[in-house]
C-alpha cells in the first residue's frame, strides 16, 4: 500500500504538543516524519562515536545544530538561487539573522 504524501504544514507541527505519551508520541513521529528518524539515528550515532562524560565541554547542542543548520542553510538557498529573502522567509527567521548566521558558518 501507498504512503500518503503529507503536507508541509502538518509535517511541521510539533508532535509532543497534546500527545499521550512521551514514548507514544516519539514512536508515533519516527514512523511519521523521516526527518526525525535521521537525527535520531545521527544523534545516536554520535553520542555513540564520542564519550560524553570525559569531555569537559561537549555543548552537544551547538555542535548539533552547527550540523544541521549548515546544510539547511546552503541547500534552501541553492533552492531560491542565493535569494537571502526568499531564504528566510522559507526558514521563517528575520533576513538579518540568516545573513549573521551564514557569516558565522563562513557561507557568506
Amino acid at each position: 500500500m501507498a504512503r500518503e504524501s503529507q503536507s508541509p504544514v502538518n509535517y511541521l507541527k510539533d508532535p509532543f504538543i497534546g500527545a499521550g505519551t512521551f514514548s507514544n508520541a516519539v514512536n508515533a513521529e519516527l514512523e511519521a516524519a523521516p526527518l526525525r528518524r535521521h537525527v535520531v539515528s545521527s544523534v545516536r550515532q554520535l553520542l555513540a562515536d564520542i564519550d560524553v562524560s570525559v569531555v569537559d565541554n561537549p555543548n552537544l547542542y551547538e555542535v548539533v545544530l552547527r550540523e544541521m543548520e549548515i546544510p539547511l542553510f546552503t541547500e534552501v538557498l541553492a533552492h531560491v538561487d542565493g535569494n537571502q529573502s526568499k531564504a528566510a522567509d522559507i526558514l521563517g527567521i528575520h533576513r538579518a539573522t540568516l545573513r549573521k548566521k551564514l557569516r558565522l558558518y563562513g557561507l557568506s
